[in-house]
């Protein structure tokens, strides 16, 4: 697994991780669900306005789906990811391009 962590105050650290292929994860310690929704939000619209070009010179955008969870007391990082995933499975299937997050209740869509 490769990622980046930042610096400082480890309470606050955050690190970008891969789950290989296109997925990715981050973990935002003490941060709320508001918050990290805005976070991620923020993320998505950075993604949308990005122009890249091929190797002929055509233009094009990218677009990002995100799911967000938030980790319960006395859960594991499995169980998380899994609820996260729910949530990007979720955004997927309900239109591409947004961020969602996990909602209690949500049925899982995979086995954990």
């Amino acid at each position: 697994m490769s990622g980046v962590t930042s610096a400082g105050d480890p309470a606050r650290q955050r690190s970008l991780r891969s789950l290989g292929g296109e997925e990715f994860f981050a973990l935002l310690p003490s941060t709320s669900l508001p918050r990290a929704l805005k976070v991620d939000e923020r993320v998505h619209q950075a993604v949308r306005q990005l122009r890249l070009r091929n190797e002929t010179g055509v233009e094009f955008g990218v677009t990002i789906s995100i799911g967000v969870a938030r980790m319960e007391p006395g859960e594991d990082a499995k169980r998380l990811i899994a609820r996260a995933d729910n949530a990007l499975c979720a955004a997927m299937h309900g239109g591409r391009d947004r961020v969602l997050s996990y909602q209690p209740g949500q049925s899982m869509l995979g086995s954990l």
